[in-house]
């Protein structure tokens, strides 16, 4: 359950990246030490797919997507071998694709397995609210993976030796409580609103 080469082994082993480790172990027998290239390398078309789908509404989506591929952040998360982040990307991809069409349980699930993959993923599921900023319709579908955030967030992040920090959650949660509070009262703040959430993620 937990790590021994990380955190003086407080850390737990999935955290986060389990499809990713969790095919990588059923693999490991039959390619050894080129499994995690491997599953880079299966991250590819993974991602490529996510977006594909993801802007197959647009005339552009081949190039579009290749774009987002060849974008030097994406290359470095490659060469640095960020393997749970890259699909995790892939899988919220998918999630937004699901999302505009509007299969909410579908995107739900999907972003749900985003973020169990990297939490960090959240931030591209949030991303869309700065081009169409419909709180109620992406709360919808993305409210179970808010919740699925905020406990890998309280069980497994935010720790020292003692254990969980409630603390830090707390405080995350009253700025976020904050901040909403804030659109609600005063509605014409949403740009600011969506400045200080982002930030804040």
């Amino acid at each position: 359950m937990r790590d021994p080469f990380l955190n003086r082994g407080n850390s737990y082993t999935l955290a986060y990246g389990a499809p990713a480790y969790l095919l990588g172990g059923l693999l490991y027998p039959l390619f050894g030490i080129y499994t995690v290239g491997l599953l880079l390398l299966l991250g590819v078309p993974l991602l490529w797919l996510g977006l594909g789908y993801m802007f197959s509404s647009n005339k552009d989506a081949d190039l579009i997507t290749l774009a987002c591929l060849l974008n030097p952040l994406t290359v470095y998360f490659f060469l640095t071998c960020k393997l749970p982040f890259l699909w995790g990307l892939a899988f919220a991809a998918f999630s937004l694709s699901m999302y505009m069409k509007e299969r909410n349980r579908s995107a739900m699930l999907l972003g749900i397995l985003a973020m169990i993959t990297h939490p960090l993923s959240f931030a591209f599921l949030a991303a869309i609210l700065l081009i169409e900023c419909d709180l109620r319709k992406w709360l919808s579908s993305y409210l179970p993976v808010c919740l699925v955030l905020l406990l890998q967030f309280f069980f497994f992040f935010g720790k020292g030796e003692e254990g969980p920090s409630p603390l830090s959650v707390f405080n995350v949660l009253l700025l976020v409580c904050s901040l909403v509070i804030t659109v609600i009262l005063r509605p014409q703040s949403k740009f600011p609103f969506l400045l200080a959430t982002s930030l804040t993620g």
